[in-house]
């Protein structure tokens, strides 16, 4: 059997099982030589994506009616199956036409479509241009598609040349496309899912809130998830790839480039490190958007959206510094919350702050959302730093609708105040024991009685805030324990109407701790944040530290020595009982020794009695007989 014969067989059987694409560049001839095929680059996908190449088709074409055709197929290390597309994307000689049965035409699922022909069974075909002469080199490029591969391994591609009249019998040797299938890595809990508000790339932290106005096509924020495993990246083509998904209100696109996405879907497949951009839809509400791994079902991140409408529906004001300082400007001093009918914050209304009652107050007030509290922060500028008192306002809130609808919170109070104290109380509990956690308070007033204007003091006045400093540069404050240092030299004080605290552990050993603070200037001199009339003035704590432990253990151990010398004295009092008792007994044997002595002398002269008297009996009944 000849080798073209063998390798006819070979291609047939190839064609019959795994498939096979053929597209021919015509016209029909027989005169067609010199075939070369080249492939740009073998590839590396992961299961379920595509793989693509270029191949390069030339051929030298005798007559002006020649036909090449170049035949592909899958030939594969493991049993898994694939589809081959093939696509005329240039030809330098020829010009575009179909014969054969009717070809389908394809598209990638990639963003760009690729239009080209499908050979499935069919024969298409490229026809050169009438009149083009003969005698030329043919040079023609193909899109080469390998799709729906299931299963992990090494996959080879071959293609081979025919010319337009037996298109079963090879002209050119075979040319091999190598595509390494890798298995889809299902990462784990190392892997990072970011979530940023507006336009900017995702960076390793999550925003706080992602809020966009409802106009459908604007942008929300963008979510780029990285898969690793086990805290290292791993090679993306070895990666899952990510659904994600949104329900509720917005819509999603995605992209590797985070400016060149577009609202595509409310459900979208993702490769790894590629960007999930949010978009409105024209509804407000609140969209979920979810992450999961399309081969794992890792849910790497689950992140909320709002989308607010323009048309502002209720305002609240929220005071977060109740005394502010006369004739200064105080930051941060009012929190307003605009929302719409959905309840949905609204970011782009213009928010203002007037006094509830015209003349009551010439200030000047400030305010911009802010998307780190959720709200238009305002600020409010004293008009006098003489002028003290309350003053009430008012939020004005205009919309950024058609209509600029306009709406007004409930009225609200601040009380402009000195930042001079003329009043500085350091208190701390009197007691406690090693290690507790205790609060020391510093209290502040002013000359009007209010508490001095909210603001930071000490170390905070050299950061440009507008209270100064309370401490003496001089004498500066002194603790008895290096470990318990409340209202330092320099630190950064805050007050909240006129009160500030620090939270310190007491120290280890037991004893009295004490802190003295010196308050600064000189007597009748106005330094920094301290009024003349206390000037140089000090105020002092004491707290009586306790160690419970080794009190109880001194405790028990005089308990134990009292123990102690109670067994003693008890032990001495027995053996003085032991002592009495013995004497006792030998007194007690001593007595019975005398009255048995005594018995003994008794019984003896009972005797001696009896003796005699029965003599005397005797005697008398001798007599009587006598």
């Amino acid at each position: 059997m000849s080798t073209k014969t063998t390798f006819k067989r070979i291609a047939l059987v190839a064609v019959a099982a795994l498939g096979l694409g053929v597209l021919s560049v015509a016209p029909s001839s027989a005169a067609v030589s010199s075939y070369a095929l080249t492939v740009d680059a073998n590839d590396t996908i992961t299961v379920s994506e595509s793989a693509t190449a270029v191949l390069t088709q030339s051929y030298f074409a005798s007559a002006a009616t020649d036909t090449a055709a170049v035949t592909a197929i899958i030939r594969s290390g493991s049993s898994a199956t694939g589809g081959i597309k093939l696509a005329v994307t240039d030809s330098a000689t020829s010009a575009s036409s179909t014969a054969g049965a009717a070809p389908t035409r394809f598209t990638d699922s990639g963003a760009n479509p690729l239009t080209g022909i499908l050979i499935g069974g069919a024969t298409a075909t490229k026809v050169q241009a009438s009149g083009t002469a003969a005698g030329v080199v043919a040079t023609n490029k193909y899109t080469v598609v390998l799709t729906n591969v299931a299963v992990a391994g090494t996959y080879y591609v071959d293609f081979y040349s025919t010319d337009g009249t037996g298109l079963a019998t090879p002209t050119s040797s075979l040319t091999t496309w190598t595509v390494t299938v890798k298995a889809a890595s299902a990462a784990d809990s190392t892997s990072t899912s970011y979530i940023h508000a507006g336009s900017s790339p995702a960076v390793a932290a999550d925003s706080a809130t992602v809020t966009a106005e409802k106009t459908a096509g604007t942008v929300a924020g963008n979510i780029k998830t990285t898969l690793l495993t086990l805290g290292a990246a791993t090679s993306a083509s070895a990666l899952e790839s990510l659904t994600a998904t949104i329900t509720g209100a917005g819509t999603l696109g995605a992209h590797a480039t985070l400016s060149s996405a577009i609202a595509t879907g409310r459900s979208l497949l993702v490769k790894d490190n590629n960007y999930v951009v949010i978009f409105a839809d024209g509804t407000t509400g609140t969209g979920t958007v979810t992450i999961t791994g399309s081969t794992s079902g890792i849910v790497y991140k689950t992140a909320t959206v709002s989308f607010y409408s323009s048309t502002p529906s209720t305002v609240t004001a929220t005071v977060k510094k109740a005394y502010i300082a006369a004739g200064l400007t105080t930051i941060k001093v009012v929190n307003v919350v605009v929302k719409d009918a959905t309840g949905t914050v609204v970011q782009n209304a213009t928010v203002s702050l007037n006094p509830a009652t015209a003349g009551t107050g010439e200030t000047t007030t400030s305010c911009a959302y802010s998307s780190t509290s959720v709200a238009n922060v305002c600020s409010i500028t004293g008009s006098s730093a003489v002028k003290f008192g309350k003053v009430s306002y008012v939020a004005k809130v205009v919309g950024a609708d058609t209509a600029e609808t306009e709406i007004k919170s409930a009225a609200f109070d601040v009380t402009f105040a000195d930042i001079v104290a003329t009043s500085v109380v350091i208190s701390a509990p009197s007691s406690g024991s090693v290690g507790d956690k205790v609060t020391v308070t510093l209290t502040a007033k002013e000359k009007n009685g209010y508490p001095v204007a909210d603001s930071t003091y000490e170390g905070g006045s050299a950061n440009g805030s507008v209270g100064g400093i309370f401490w003496n540069t001089t004498t500066v404050p002194a603790y008895s324990s290096a470990s318990f240092n409340p209202f330092a030299a320099g630190e950064t004080i805050t007050t909240t109407s006129g009160v500030a605290t620090v939270d310190l552990y007491l120290p280890a050993v037991a004893g009295n701790i004490t802190g003295t603070w010196t308050l600064a200037g000189t007597a009748g001199t106005t330094t920094g944040a301290i009024d003349k009339t206390i000037a140089g003035s000090t105020a002092t704590i004491t707290i009586a530290v306790a160690n419970p432990g080794t009190e109880a253990a001194t405790a028990a151990a005089e308990e134990a020595t009292a123990a102690a010398n109670d067994a003693t004295d008890a032990a001495l009092s027995a053996a003085e009982a032991a002592e009495a008792a013995t004497a006792m007994a030998q007194e007690a044997v001593d007595a019975v020794a005398e009255l048995s002595s005594q018995v003994t002398a008794l019984i003896s002269a009972l005797r001696a009695q009896i003796t005699s008297l029965t003599n005397l009996v005797i005697k008398i009944q001798k007599k009587v007989k006598a």
